[in-house]
């Protein structure tokens, strides 16, 4: 499997919205739905996992964790959306609304951690330390409960190179990698799957990328 460094991360979106021309619309709503299958499979409603808690950032990576909020939802899940420093831009006000519209709670302050799964949707690739303020609390208190926690692309905190920083997500135990898995979880130990399948294949080819799908599969366990 290969890694990519924060550099070749942001050149390959730059790439995909370039010369390939999608825009970041769909490769949110692609990442989106990836994160909410991969909820569905490791923690199925019919085994008690109905109350999902989503954290999300006011970049991109909290795009996608509303985009799997709206799925999650579909799905039969009781959805809380966490989204406290909301973004401005046009496409993620627009995510908002539609959660609203479909009852979907999106708060800004949170009273209760009683969920049976969180989606850590915070902090991407691009993220650069120390966390500070309510998301440092956030992660303080979350660390220290039982319930599992689900990391879009890279567990918010950790630096996307060197991995582990002592202030972000401690324990994480199911991670979505999205195009291709950062360097800084080369030694994750949790369950580990890659999603967002959205790469054409004469880039795939360019980078070297391992892409290890199966016919019209969206998501895959890579360990």
């Amino acid at each position: 499997m290969q890694y990519l460094t924060q550099e070749q991360a942001i050149k390959l979106d730059e790439e995909l919205m370039g010369k390939y021309k999608y825009s970041l619309v769909q490769l949110m709503e692609i990442a989106g739905l990836a994160v909410a299958q991969v909820v569905t499979k490791e923690y199925p409603i019919e085994k008690g996992n109905k109350r999902v808690l989503i954290l999300c950032g006011p970049g991109n990576n909290g795009g996608d964790g509303l985009v799997c909020g709206r799925y999650l939802s579909l799905f039969g899940y009781e959805v809380t959306v966490f989204y406290p420093k909301q973004s401005k831009n046009e496409h993620l006000q627009l995510l908002i609304k539609q959660l609203e519209i479909q009852d979907i709670p999106v708060v800004t302050e949170l009273s209760s951690f009683e969920y049976d799964a969180i989606v850590d949707a915070v902090f991407g690739f691009s993220f650069k330390g120390p966390v500070r303020g309510i998301f440092k609390d956030i992660f303080s208190h979350i660390n220290s409960l039982k319930v599992p926690i689900i990391s879009v692309d890279i567990p918010s905190g950790w630096d996307v190179e060197q991995g582990y920083l002592q202030d972000g997500i401690q324990r994480c135990d199911v991670l979505i990698s999205l195009s291709a898995p950062k360097l800084g979880v080369k030694n994750f130990k949790g369950i580990h799957y890659l999603g967002g399948r959205f790469i054409p294949l004469e880039l795939k080819d360019k980078l070297h990328l391992i892409l290890p799908y199966k016919e019209n599969e969206l998501i895959v366990k890579i360990n």
